[in-house]
């Protein structure tokens, strides 16, 4: 049944580039639109080999150098932004995505592979789990102390509070631990 679908479609973009009155891919989509985007997303070899040229006439080229470079100083303040909001959930490459533009977030996902510096930013951007775990910690204590159940507040009592805490690594659990005790014995010191 799909190869029906496309080769029938096949032929109707086809039948109206040979007559001629279409010369641009804007125009064959406002004629063929149900063809043209089930082939461009189902055909795409075919498609890009046989429609006219995505860019024609004046049209620039994307300069995606300059793109890589904004698109990353946007992901770095975006990141910033987040962290200064200080979120519940985990800051991962798609929190910060989301807040792109729609052009920024599409051109990001199109030309990801072109954009080397953006994804590298991404990357760097994004909280680890572990440092995640690290800086929800404080507001997780604070829960806990305000539970009357807990009085000795360890590492195991967090974990038996909040899920996330039950999968980490040996070494985030090490680095969870010294953190506690710090915070802990800063809070007694400020008591």
């Amino acid at each position: 049944m799909e190869d029906a679908r496309k080769y029938r479609y096949r032929n109707v973009l086809l039948s109206v580039l040979r007559e001629g009155n279409v010369s641009t891919r804007v125009e064959l989509k406002a004629l063929k639109r149900t063809q043209y985007n089930w082939l461009s997303k189902n055909d795409k070899t075919w498609f890009e080999v046989n429609m006219p040229a995505a860019r024609k006439g004046g049209s620039k080229e994307l300069n995606f150098s300059l793109i890589d470079l904004e698109l990353s100083e946007k992901i770095v303040s975006i990141s910033e932004r987040l962290f200064m909001e200080d979120l519940s959930k985990q800051i991962k490459p798609y929190t910060i995505l989301v807040q792109l533009s729609k052009e920024d977030f599409g051109r990001f996902n199109l030309y990801k592979r072109k954009l080397p510096l953006s994804e590298k930013k991404l990357e760097e951007c994004s909280e680890k789990r572990g440092d995640y775990l690290l800086r929800i910690l404080p507001r997780v204590v604070e829960y806990l102390k305000h539970n009357t159940r807990y009085k000795n507040i360890t590492f195991e009592s967090i974990r038996s509070v909040k899920r996330v805490y039950k999968g980490c690594s040996e070494t985030d659990r090490n680095r969870i631990e010294e953190a506690l005790n710090r915070y802990l014995t800063e809070k007694e010191r400020k008591s």
